[in-house]
């Protein structure tokens, strides 16, 4: 079994933003499970338009970027815990199983 390995490139171009944002946007200090359930809430608004691809494409774009502020969130203030650690994996797996259900 093959296991998946990131490329250097995209380690590289992950610690580059991690640190753009970190030195320039103020991070709010609020739980990111909270930050998690906007990103599952912002893919079912996204799946609410489905007749309109831009409305799809902008709110599932905010559900990414949500779903990386969490994590960011729970570093940036030492909130990451297992528990938030099964929160943002729930979440995740929601929006990829609507993404899956409604690109068909």
């Amino acid at each position: 079994m093959n296991i998946p390995v990131k490329y250097d490139w995209m380690i590289s171009f992950r610690k580059w933003l991690d640190a753009l944002v970190m030195e320039n946007v103020p991070l709010p200090n609020i739980n990111p499970d909270l930050v998690s359930s906007f990103s599952v809430f912002a893919a079912l608004i996204a799946f609410s338009y489905s007749d309109n691809l831009w409305w799809i494409f902008i709110f599932i774009f905010a559900s990414l970027i949500l779903d990386w502020l969490d994590g960011e969130i729970a570093i940036n203030y030492k909130r990451a815990t297992y528990h938030g650690y099964l929160v943002d994996i729930i979440c995740d797996r929601l929006v990829e199983l609507m993404i899956s259900i409604y690109s068909q």
